[in-house]
């Protein structure tokens, strides 16, 4: 009679042990192609550089810069001295297209297009 708890608890413990045991899945085969879930961006829509847009480097250079800037934004002021080391770098291999982004409310951005648009 004693033996009974012994056998019970012995069967709970190794089916407790059977359900803990990690399952095993088997892993998948590495795709052949990686895969691009986002478009890049130059298949999404080509870049229009328009003749009246600041541009400063070979017009027919392989590499076209274009920034997205405003006058007040911090981190596009801190952005300058990275590119100033490019176009250095580059020397006439790229384009650099800079294009303003500007509050039209702000009156400091308002003086400085004003100060932009003037003869000197």
């Amino acid at each position: 009679m004693r033996r009974w708890p012994v056998i019970i608890f012995a069967t709970i413990g190794i089916a407790a042990l059977i359900a803990m045991w990690p399952a095993r899945t088997p892993t998948p085969d590495p795709p052949s192609q990686p895969l691009s879930l986002v478009p890049l961006p130059s298949s999404l829509f080509p870049p229009t550089i328009f003749p009246t847009d600041p541009i400063r480097g070979n017009p027919s250079a392989p590499l076209t810069i274009i920034e997205f800037a405003d006058f007040t934004c911090p981190a596009c002021a801190d952005v300058q001295g990275v590119l100033t080391a490019l176009r250095a770098k580059q020397s006439g291999r790229d384009l650099a297209v800079e294009l303003q982004f500007e509050d039209p409310k702000d009156p400091f951005v308002l003086q400085i297009l004003s100060q932009k648009d003037s003869p000197e």
